[in-house]
């Protein structure tokens, strides 16, 4: 049942407890106050839909630029920086794994002196395993000490 303005007003106004009770709005019942419009409910569903969108995107670069800048593969740093905190260095070859820290990584490392003033180079090899593909490579640095034992044996002087 579908009221005007003037019978809505009249019912309003009816005597309550004695009382007659005025109200300073009023309420329209027409089709259109009742709820919205599937037009304003789409409209404002593709707004939120594409915000979500953006900031979803967004989110989505910044990770990949995070993991592009993590190292994937370990280098020879942490290994020279434990050689470069003594002052003796001997030839031979020694190796190891880098642990937790690049799982299936291993190195080799292999010291010669090439010159009696303890002048030595050293080569780090750094092996990978993964599947089937193999993956080597090599970095050499060169370390003057002095204090180390320098074999002369078999060497020009």
């Amino acid at each position: 049942m579908r009221m005007s303005n003037d019978e809505c007003r009249t019912r309003r106004s009816l005597p309550l407890g004695g009382r007659t009770v005025h109200s300073s709005f009023v309420i329209d019942y027409s089709a259109s106050a009742w709820a919205f419009t599937l037009l304003e409910v789409m409209i404002a569903l593709t707004i939120f839909f594409l915000a979500i969108v953006s900031i979803l995107g967004s989110v989505s670069r910044s990770l990949g630029a995070a993991r592009s800048l993590q190292q994937k593969f370990p280098d020879i740093s942490a290994l020279v920086a434990d050689l470069m905190l003594t002052n003796r260095v001997e030839e031979g070859t020694g190796g190891g794994d880098f642990g937790d820290l690049f799982p299936g990584y291993a190195w080799t490392g292999y010291t010669n002196q090439i010159a009696t003033n303890g002048l030595f180079q050293i080569d780090f090899v750094i092996r990978s395993v993964k599947g089937r593909q193999s993956v080597e490579w090599t970095n050499s640095i060169y370390l003057w000490r002095p204090d180390s034992k320098v074999a002369t044996f078999g060497r020009r002087l």
